[in-house]
């Protein structure tokens, strides 16, 4: 039973996967482990407009990470349905990782890591809470290379390595009509800009 956590709501975009409307690398992996049979659980995405505020309050202090206080308040009411914890985005399990280093939360997390880590304001002081969130997850696979090397350098561990995660290729019908194209994984729709630079430079 794998209870799920994301940044954005897993249920209104599987539902647009189902319709055609999406491609499922939106779901990373989460409707292929439904499929081998695990139960999954999709934590409510947003409701308490008090959790949402302290979380963008508490957001404020320069040095340590919080996360989405919501979903995380929400899934520690659930942790006995489920036999594991999964967010495939990084802001979604802080504070459950630093109750499991104290003993409070006895599910395995598994988070995914997609952006550095070390940034921001005094990046320095952030290292001492990001071992503290490091050593209670269990495993945290990253979206690259430099993300793995990061997090392997700073809690001194083999619990992540990078996970080369490529677009949802069944949606893309390729149709010679249309000539050459470029298919960007990513959200549909964003970051061509970002894309067209990184293109012209490589």
């Amino acid at each position: 039973r794998i209870l799920v956590l994301n940044n954005y709501p897993f249920q209104e975009v599987w539902e647009e996967i189902k319709q055609g409307k999406k491609p499922a690398h939106h779901l990373y992996g989460v409707d292929v482990m439904e499929r081998e049979g695990h139960e999954v659980i999709l934590v409510p995405f947003r409701k308490s407009q008090f959790w949402m505020k302290l979380s963008k309050w508490i957001s404020k202090i320069p040095f340590i990470e919080f996360g989405d206080l919501d979903q995380q308040v929400s899934a520690l009411k659930m942790l006995n349905q489920c036999d594991v914890v999964y967010s495939p985005c990084q802001t979604q399990t802080w504070l459950l990782s630093y109750l499991r280093v104290i003993g409070l939360v006895q599910k395995p997390i598994v988070s995914m890591g997609h952006h550095p880590f070390v940034k921001g304001r005094f990046p320095k002081l952030r290292i001492p809470f990001l071992r503290w969130s490091f050593a209670g997850t269990d495993a945290y696979p990253a979206l690259s290379e430099y993300v793995a090397n990061e997090i392997r350098s700073l809690c001194k561990s083999t619990r992540t390595k990078p996970l080369f995660w490529g677009p949802d290729m069944r949606y893309y019908a390729y149709k010679p009509s249309l000539g050459n194209y470029v298919v960007v994984s990513g959200r549909t729709g964003r970051d061509y800009l970002t894309f067209g630079k990184a293109a012209n430079q490589t």
